[in-house]
């Protein structure tokens, strides 16, 4: 048997600070690059759930004789509202169930932001010009939905006009599939989320902003703003 005669090195306490000092020094540079990609990624999938949201809209309208889906009164997933003179699905549940009739809950993830902490729905969609009360003979609930045929006769270019947008996690109930907007009061100051704001526009194109830019974007039809 040969003895061991090899040295056993133990660190000193300084030299362990040392090491601890440029693994800290390390994961601070690193942090901030990782936490941009993990943002990055998640404004990604929230722009591709949009591209998602544009597909289903015109296989939706292309069903259903030029109109969009109907905007109702705040109701649950798979609930109808209990207001318009038929009763009525929220906008999202619409798309979904002419998307699946059998699983439209395998669709409900797409309406909802990735970064999204407080509600099960992110979106809403413009309901400024073309969706007004009483319209297609409904009652003063029934907010209706728009009409391709008369988007077509709109002033204003389709690449302006917002169809769909992320809002604000202030704005509506935790449970609201059927959210809508008409003014730039609903776009989101959530930026932490991804640290932009996506959009889908009517012509089907998708953005994403970091605040309301009333010159290159509105809700409505005939001119960029209201507010003149």
């Amino acid at each position: 048997m040969f003895a061991d005669h090899r040295k056993k090195y133990n660190f000193t306490l300084i030299e362990l600070l040392v090491v601890i000092s440029i693994i800290a020094i390390l994961a601070g540079m690193l942090l901030p690059a990782l936490n941009k990609a993990r943002l990055q990624a998640a404004g990604t999938s929230c722009i591709n759930n949009l591209h998602q949201v544009n597909l289903m809209v015109v296989n939706y309208a292309q069903d259903n004789k030029g109109s969009y889906p109907t905007i109702t009164i705040a109701p649950a997933w798979g609930a109808k509202d209990g207001q318009n003179g038929n009763s009525a699905y929220g906008w999202t549940y619409l798309l979904a169930l002419n998307s699946s009739a059998s699983s439209p809950d395998s669709f409900r993830k797409i309406f909802r932001c990735p970064r999204e902490t407080k509600r099960s729905f992110s979106y809403a969609m413009n309901v400024r010009e073309l969706a007004l009360n009483g319209k297609d003979g409904g009652t003063a609930n029934n907010y209706t939905g728009w009409h391709q045929n008369e988007l077509a006769k709109a002033k204003m270019s389709a690449s302006r006009i917002v169809l769909v947008e992320e809002t604000a996690e202030s704005l509506f109930n935790i449970g609201d599939c059927d959210q809508d907007n008409y003014t730039n009061s609903c776009t989101s100051s959530d930026l932490r989320r991804h640290n932009n704001n996506s959009l889908l526009f009517v012509d089907g194109h998708v953005g994403s902003m970091l605040f309301f830019d009333a010159t290159v974007m509105t809700y409505f039809t005939a001119e960029m703003s209201a507010w003149k």
